[in-house]
C-alpha cells in the first residue's frame, strides 16, 4: 500500500479505455455526450418554423459517412453520364 492508503497497479494505461458501449471509466461516454443545434426561421408575420436536432458523437459520425457515401456515388454517376455522351 502506499502512504495514501490505497495500492497502485500498473492498470493506469488500461483504466482509460472505453468498454464496448463506450464509456470510459471515470469519464464520460463518448455517445453519451450529445450536441444540440437549434434554429428558428420566419417569413412575414405569420409563418415562424423551428427545427431542434440532439445527436451524440457516433450520430455525427454516421451522418458523415452518409453524406460522404453519396457524394461519391454522384461522382459516379456524373463521371458515366459524361463518358457515355461523347
Amino acid at each position: 500500500m502506499s502512504a495514501g492508503g490505497a495500492s497502485k497497479s500498473g492498470s493506469d494505461e488500461t483504466a482509460k479505455v472505453p468498454d464496448r458501449a463506450g464509456v470510459v471509466p471515470g469519464g464520460g461516454s463518448f455517445l453519451a455526450d450529445r450536441q444540440t443545434a437549434r434554429a428558428t426561421v420566419r417569413i412575414g408575420r405569420h409563418f415562424r418554423a423551428r427545427a431542434e436536432v440532439n445527436l451524440s458523437a457516433g450520430g455525427v459520425l454516421s451522418i458523415a459517412a452518409l453524406v460522404g457515401g453519396i457524394l461519391l456515388t454522384t461522382s459516379v454517376l456524373v463521371a458515366t453520364t459524361i463518358r457515355t455522351s461523347r
